[in-house]
């Protein structure tokens, strides 16, 4: 039986979910025209989720290799470059599955190449590939000071110079705030200010919407298709009441009802009370 999720992206076998690419219809038209875009949004809105789902796609269609890599525990560091060094790696291990499966050889990133090791290792790895490459970047916001800075300047050198040299035909910045204002987060007075140019190669900024009361009561119905257990229709009105469609706590106020207060006795519907004792 599946569960309302609560604790890490969704998945289709285990989680009640929404279709996750309607909530970025865009995302698919960016790809294609080779394009760098970021998407932000509120933690625990889907971003993992959407991501991990337009990676499998794009990887099921055949045109693109897709690369989904988080940097959720780089090492925040504003003043040196460890930062930077990880986010590297973090890309080359997620990257070791996709050269295997393609039979290629693997590629390690040059650790003493520190001011460009990524944009480097990024070029290496497309002129290996067969197709184009669009890396996800999930969680770039753990990143900051001179780490996001390097980061940001060398996608953005590799992409003003792609035409001649293999470099990632799209990418995608993915966190809880859109890192392309990154200079915004410099103090005033930061001599960075004059000498780092702006991230000026982001076609769109996209975000995730909070879920509206249909697609509340389309969540809902999967559990009562599964398990005979209905929201009252006057349920439904308090939870988004409650939670405004912010999908976590939509999510956590159904598992709260159904697994806390009615101890998984489908048997109970879910009423407005209950709802609001959950909530």
């Amino acid at each position: 039986m599946r569960r309302f999720n609560i604790a890490g992206n969704c998945q289709e076998d285990k989680h009640y979910m929404l279709p996750p690419l309607p909530r970025i219809p865009q995302a698919w038209d960016l790809v294609q025209n080779e394009e760098y875009f970021v998407l932000h949004a509120p933690r625990q809105s889907g971003k993992t989720t959407a991501l991990l789902a337009l990676c499998d796609e794009l990887n099921l269609q055949g045109k693109y290799h897709a690369v989904y890599c988080t940097l959720k525990k780089v090492p925040i560091d504003s003043e040196c470059m460890e930062g930077i060094m990880d986010a590297t790696n973090r890309i080359w291990l997620s990257s070791q599955q996709l050269l295997l499966e393609r039979g290629l050889p693997d590629i390690r990133p040059d650790a003493t190449l520190r001011t460009s090791t990524l944009q480097i290792y990024l070029t290496e790895l497309c002129r290996k590939l067969d197709k184009p490459l669009v890396l996800l970047l999930d969680d770039v916001d753990a990143l900051t000071g001179y780490s996001q800075i390097s980061l940001l300047s060398q996608l953005r050198s590799g992409f003003a110079s792609r035409e001649d040299v293999p470099f990632p035909a799209s990418v995608v910045l993915a966190g809880s705030r859109d890192i392309s204002n990154y200079r915004l987060c410099l103090p005033p007075d930061s001599e960075l200010l004059e000498r780092v140019p702006p991230f000026n190669i982001i076609a769109a900024k996209l975000t995730l919407a909070t879920f509206t009361p249909e697609q509340i009561a389309a969540l809902y119905a999967q559990h009562t298709a599964e398990t005979g257990q209905r929201f009252q229709d006057g349920a439904l009105e308090r939870v988004y009441h409650w939670t405004g469609g912010q999908p976590w706590l939509v999510n956590a106020v159904a598992r709260e009802c159904v697994e806390e207060i009615c101890r998984n006795d489908f048997t109970r519907e879910i009423t407005p009370d209950l709802v609001d004792q959950a909530a």
